[in-house]
């Protein structure tokens, strides 16, 4: 994966079924993630085809790939 890799940004929410919020480029999804309110970001994952990430594995994969940071 790089920053240029589509992906998609969902939101799950207990009780309710997952909703996709947007497609697009790793790092602007990333970005539209990082504005969400620090308490709700536990309710975000982004796919990659079949590949689910959670909060966490986004943040690791935005320090692996140096957007973190960035301006």
């Amino acid at each position: 994966m790089d920053k240029n890799t589509h992906v998609t940004l969902h939101r799950s929410k207990m009780g309710r079924v997952d909703r996709m919020i947007k497609s697009g480029r790793f790092e602007d999804l990333y970005r539209e993630f990082k504005a969400v309110v620090p308490s709700a970001q536990s309710e975000y994952f982004m796919m990659e085809g079949a590949r689910k990430f959670g909060p966490q594995d986004i943040e690791d994969l935005a320090k692996q790939l140096g957007i973190i940071g960035q301006r």
